[in-house]
């Protein structure tokens, strides 16, 4: 989409409130397969925004409504109390819909407020955000410094109309300006204070952290590795501020990486575990691993350093299909890696899709074969899904892909929205739950709510580590 001039609207001539409330919208929940709830963790994002836009004065506050249970009304009254002069909200696909509802109701009640619209949904689908007529703004990529110069702007009564990675949605044609890479070299430490620590430490017990952006797979299903951008690291003196504070400060006994392969790089996985060990934190803590590039030294580091869960992404068992959705793994490869996390002593979860391209019946049920071979503690299986800004999406007919909604939110909850040409929705439904009738025991497929009140000690939007139960912090 070409950028031209944008004219600067009414709202931004009016100054007189500079504050800025920042959302993490409320997830859809739903019964049935728990590996479709959401994790209760801070949005990390605009805490990161938070905290870049509190360093340069601007009075910040979040809106935590996953954790709160808060409604449409009571985020309503919220606002109406704080009187932001901006009000952000970050997405990703299974909220999206959550998020342009919220943003219409906010433009309804407060005409005058700018809205604006960030997260991982904006990047991947950045035209479509852009058409919605109810935000002022929305932010594609990184948003520390575009969000910084928005504001910036509106305190001055002029917003720069080539803010790199802003949607301006007012504009007439909407109009938006391609992201740039940053890296987080001055940026300030995550603002964890932005959200309730005590009340995540005593009601849910976990709290997450990341110590890269982007992935180096290239996974044909997943956006992470598809962005054309490369993964960026996390200064290492910024994470032990930040594993200072979430642990020694707060009190945190487990942690979750939120890496999309925390494993890429294993020097500096080396150099994270040092970091643990010479700081005296004594706290758990899981992350997401590729099968390749690991070995038995690095597991064994990791293990003396608190980690008690590795989470793999098996997808499949068959080397053809790995080279078609571009897994970057073999069978060989995971058997290993699954052998090795054994010997570690780690507990070891296995991630896989049903109906992958081109994937028949037999095939499917010898994936399932193969992993309850692999004897990991946990399987989460899924039916497959096209979200927005992947290669599984965006050329579904050289992958033989069949659409069955258009809600991609759907997807993201684990419901059967698209198939491989080969089986139909309801093989592929049928699929999952054999899967589930083989491996957990058969605890995948429950009722939450029925869980929640036979034991208060799981949180209501727990997801599927929550059940796990982790075992006592290290040392």
């Amino acid at each position: 989409m070409t950028v031209t001039d944008v004219t600067i609207g009414p709202r931004l001539t009016e100054v007189g409130r500079t504050g800025v409330v920042l959302i993490n919208p409320g997830w859809p929940m739903k019964y049935g397969n728990i590996g479709a709830l959401p994790d209760l963790y801070p949005a990390l994002g605009i805490a990161s925004i938070g905290a870049v836009l509190r360093e340069v004065g601007f009075p910040v506050s979040v809106i935590d409504m996953p954790f709160g249970n808060s409604t449409d009304d009571a985020l309503i009254a919220e606002l109406r109390r704080r009187a932001p002069r901006v009000v952000g909200l970050t997405a990703v696909t299974m909220t999206y819909p959550v998020v342009v509802r919220l943003a219409r109701r906010i433009r309804q009640e407060f005409p005058d407020m700018i809205i604006v619209a960030g997260g991982i949904h904006v990047t991947d689908s950045p035209d479509e955000v852009l058409m919605e007529a109810s935000l002022d703004y929305s932010v594609c990529g990184p948003g520390e410094i575009a969000m910084r110069e928005l504001c910036e702007g509106i305190v001055r009564g002029e917003v720069h109309d080539r803010i790199a990675g802003v949607g301006y949605n007012q504009r007439n044609p909407p109009a938006r300006v391609p992201p740039v890479i940053i890296d987080f070299d001055g940026l300030p430490p995550t603002a964890y204070d932005l959200y309730d620590m005590e009340a995540y430490r005593t009601s849910y017990g976990h709290m997450s952290i990341l110590t890269s952006h982007g992935c180096n797979a290239r996974c044909v299903f997943c956006t992470s590795g598809n962005r054309g951008t490369a993964v960026r690291m996390v200064p290492l003196d910024r994470l032990r501020r930040e594993l200072r504070y979430i642990v020694g400060e707060c009190g945190f006994k487990f942690v979750n990486i939120y890496d999309s392969n925390f494993t890429y790089r294993p020097e500096r996985v080396h150099q994270i575990c040092d970091i643990i060990i010479e700081e005296g934190l004594r706290f758990n803590w899981r992350c997401f691993s590729k099968t390749n590039g690991v070995d038995l030294e690095l597991f064994q580091h990791m293990r003396a350093a608190g980690c008690s869960h590795v989470l793999f992404g098996v997808e499949t068992s068959h080397d053809h299909t790995m080279r078609l959705i571009r897994k970057g793994s073999t069978r060989k490869l995971i058997t290993s890696a699954f052998a090795m996390a054994r010997e570690a002593g780690l507990r070891r979860v296995a991630y896989s899709i049903v109906g992958l391209p081109g994937e028949t019946y037999e095939d499917i049920v010898q994936t399932i074969d193969y992993i309850e071979s692999l004897d990991a503690e946990f399987n989460v299986v899924s039916p497959i899904s096209l979200m927005p800004g992947t290669p599984l999406l965006e050329d579904m007919d050289s992958f033989g892909m069949v659409a069955l909604e258009s809600d991609w939110s759907k997807g993201s909850q684990d419901e059967v929205s698209a198939t491989n040409g080969v089986l139909t929705g309801n093989e592929i439904e049928e699929l999952v739950e054999y899967a589930y009738t083989r491996l957990n025991n058969g605890q995948q497929s429950y009722n939450w709510h029925v869980a929640v009140a036979n034991d208060p000690r799981i949180c209501p939007r727990g997801a599927m580590m929550s059940l796990l139960d982790p075992e006592p912090a290290a040392g």
